[in-house]
């Protein structure tokens, strides 16, 4: 899903456009795929639950709309509470002065791309490399956790159909 303001649609289709080329990604713009005569409310709550990340075009007028601000402060907390990505991109350079707290926030918990640092092709290919990287599902890899789960079936013999219980830190 991307998030913009609607003075920003012209870049928001851009991105969209580079990140969908092969048809194997589709981004959701409000612009382009909400649906008709949907609540706005009800179309951004319901397009947080279909998406697994949330890119924020950030600029002036991003941070000027209510709705936006608000599309901001919910993708936070699905970065949170649903470990959903989260990928900022600043358009364009923007005072600190100017920036609310949830974006304030934002910039301190996430690593963000600066577009409006992008001056060469080189720097464009960077940004662009970063950001597919950044969508990218990673394959399942067995976390560390999950790998001293394994182990302590195995040592408790769970693995063998055998149940041990705890009592008092013993192994009965």
């Amino acid at each position: 899903m991307v998030l913009y303001s609607s003075k920003d649609e012209d870049f928001a289709d851009y991105i969209a456009d580079r990140l969908e080329k092969d048809e194997t990604r589709k981004l959701l713009l409000h612009e382009r795929d909400f649906p008709i005569g949907g609540g706005i409310l009800e179309n951004i709550n319901d397009a947080f639950e279909s998406s697994r990340a949330s890119i924020l075009i950030l600029s002036e007028a991003f941070l000027e709309s209510s709705y936006c601000m608000h599309e901001a402060e919910m993708a936070m907390e699905s970065w949170i509470t649903k470990r959903q990505k989260l990928i900022p991109i600043f358009k364009e350079n923007i005072e600190q002065k100017k920036i609310p707290a949830v974006i304030d926030n934002i910039m301190s918990s996430i690593t963000y791309f600066e577009w409006h640092r992008v001056q060469t092709e080189r720097d464009e290919d960077k940004f662009w490399n970063k950001l597919e990287r950044a969508l990218t599902k990673p394959k399942r890899k067995s976390s560390l956790v999950s790998s001293v789960r394994k182990a302590t079936a195995r040592l408790f013999g769970r693995h063998r159909g055998v149940q041990y219980t705890r009592l008092n830190n013993r192994v009965v």
